[in-house]
Order: structure tokens, then sequence, then C-alpha cells
């Protein structure tokens, strides 16, 4: 863990001091080239890192090529992107891969922040997507799923400039990756809601959320009997979770940055939307904890949302100082709590290095 602490926080430091002076701004590149260096030199770093390997090893010596598709459902839960990845990079061998699809992921991310936050708050951003755990540390473990979710993210910035076919072949090609990414399809009508970015459109929200809430019970039954049918989380649904008062907060904290930036009349802020849409999953984490992973396609955009609201000068310091505070604190204890956590202690609790082991 000390290790990730250390290149954490030299991280957040780099990303601080980009902000400051213009000559300085290539720093926050090379906080993201430091991050991708650690992730590209951890050796089984994360607890599905064996799993993919295992698979690489399938792709390699299984026969599949591009014009045999005959076994691909065999591997990958038929997540044929992810596959199609596999054989392309296989020349580079599975450590090699990984190192390629950090490169691609990071650059992602930073491309992201650096084009929706202020440079005063890059810091922010990045602190956020290296303390929160089921980021930048995660993302050593759930290869496909961060992948896909790094793919969201452009398809996003082709939403937001209207470009409405290259979202719908990105989210697609997110889905290929990994099938929890056709959660991404409904940010094209939410779209439209943010583009008037008027009170009437928060309320329609709000109130289609309570709705979905309310009518949950009579069919997210249903659901979960689909998921299983079609072997999507099912491993995932083994332990029962909970709701808790953790997905309860943070759904106040984000209704209330919405709120505000809607208020404000607050440009750009597509990422205040998209986050309160986490809501949409709480019904689900009561039939596994592990299914609040699909959330994460949501929450990703807290590394935007919450720098844009304290950026708005329309907001009292007060107000914000004391909200950041808060979520500060808190993604702090969740970034010791998970380097403690038995679920993740044996895969993450030591740090090695894959220099002189392959």
């Amino acid at each position: 863990m000390i290790e990730a602490l250390i290149v954490a926080l030299i991280a957040v430091i780099l990303a601080y001091l980009s902000g400051r002076e213009k000559k300085h701004s290539y720093l926050l590149l090379t906080a993201f080239a430091i991050l991708t260096t650690f992730l590209s030199l951890g050796y089984y770093w994360g607890n599905d890192v064996a799993m993919y390997e295992k698979w690489f090893e399938g792709f390699e010596n299984s026969g599949i090529s591009w014009w045999n598709f005959s076994q691909y459902d065999s591997f990958a839960q038929k997540e044929y992107g992810f596959v199609c990845i596999n054989l392309l990079l296989k020349p580079f061998g599975f450590w090699g891969m990984r190192a390629i699809l950090f490169i691609v992921e990071n650059a992602i991310v930073y491309w992201f922040i650096k084009s929706h936050v202020n440079k005063k708050w890059h810091w922010l951003a990045v602190f956020i997507y290296v303390f929160n755990p089921n980021f930048w540390v995660l993302s050593s473990s759930m290869m496909r799923q961060w992948l896909a979710m790094c793919v969201i993210l452009l398809s996003i910035m082709c939403l937001e400039k209207g470009k409405i076919f290259r979202y719908l072949l990105l989210v697609l090609l997110a889905f290929s990756i990994h099938f929890s990414a056709v959660v991404g399809l409904v940010f094209l009508p939410l779209s439209f809601l943010q583009k008037k970015n008027s009170m009437r459109s928060f309320v329609i929200l709000i109130a289609c959320l309570i709705v979905f809430w309310v009518l949950s019970p009579f069919f997210i039954d249903y659901v979960v009997l689909f998921l299983k049918a079609e072997d999507f989380y099912l491993t995932y649904m083994d332990t029962h979770g909970g709701i808790g008062i953790t997905s309860i907060v943070f759904f106040i904290i984000n209704t209330f940055i919405l709120y505000s930036s809607v208020k404000t009349k607050q440009h750009n802020n597509l990422a205040c939307w998209i986050v309160v849409l986490h809501a949409l999953v709480m019904p689900l984490l009561t039939y596994g904890e592990l299914i609040s992973r699909i959330g994460l396609y949501f929450t990703i955009f807290s590394m935007v949302s919450f720098p844009l609201f304290m950026d708005n000068p329309r907001i009292d310091k007060a107000i914000k100082s004391t909200l950041m505070s808060v979520v500060v604190m808190y993604y702090i204890y969740a970034f010791f709590f998970f380097f403690n956590s038995p679920t993740w202690v044996r895969a993450y609790g030591t740090y090695q290095t894959v220099i002189g082991r392959l």
C-alpha cells in the first residue's frame, strides 16, 4: 500500500503545481506518466490479473484467429471486442498488453480531465482519480471494464459535440469489451435534458429517478434473472450487499451539485447530470455488493463534477469548502480501507514489479 500511496500523493502534488503557472502545465502529463508507469510495472497487482493472464494464454494456444469465430464463445463471456484486443496485442505478450492498455486508458483520462477541468482544480480531479480506489487502483484488476469505461469517456466527448453517430459507435465498442457498458446508452436522452439545463429539466430527472425507485420492486427481480441467465455479473451476485448510507449521502451530494450547477446556469456540466444517474444502480445493490461496479460508469464523472462545483464562482465558498472537505476525507478513508480489506489485501497488499520476473 505504501508504494501506491506515495505515487498517488506525487501525482496530486504535480497536478497542483501544474495549475499554478502556465510554464508548469507539463506537470499534469508528468503525473499521468508516473501513474501509468506504476500500473505497467505492477506484477499481479490486482485480484483478476491471473485470470486475464490465463485467458490471454488461452487465446494464444487455442488457435483462435481473426477469421475463426467458432471458439470465441469459450472466452471472455462472448465479449468479442476484448478477444480481438488480445489477438491484436498477442505479439507483445500479456504484460506488454497490460502496459499498452494502461497507456491508452490513462491518456484518455488525462485528456478528459484536461479538456473539462479548470487547471486550478486539476489536483482535485487527479485526487479523486487516484484516491477513489474504484478508479486508478482497481484499473489494475478489472481490465475489461476499465477499458470500457475509458471508451465511454471518449463517447461522452463526442456526445458533447453533437456527434451522436460517433458516440453510438464508441458505446458499441465499449459494449463489445464489457457488456456492462450498455448503460452508456442512457447518456443520450440525458444529454437532451442537459442541453436545456433548466430547473424544469432537473425536476424531470429527479422525478424519473423517484418513479424508478418506487416501481423497482415490480421489475428488479426480472432484471436480475436476466443478468444471471446471460452469465452477466453472475459471480458478483453470490454475496448480498445493501444500498448503504454512503450511497445515499453521495446521491444527496451529487444532486445538490447538479442543482447548484443548473441554478447558476453553469455550462458544459453534463458530468454533473451523469453522476446523479448512479441512483439507477442503487436498487440492484441488495442483490450483490460487486454489482455496484455498474455504477462506476456514472461515478467516474465525479472527476469532473466535483472540480466544476468548486470552480463555480456563484456558490458560497463556505459551502464549497465544507462539502469538498467531506468528500476528500471520505476518499482518503476509502483508500486506506481498500488496502486493508480482506477482499483486496492479498492481491494489493504487496507491490512487486515485473522487472526481472519475466
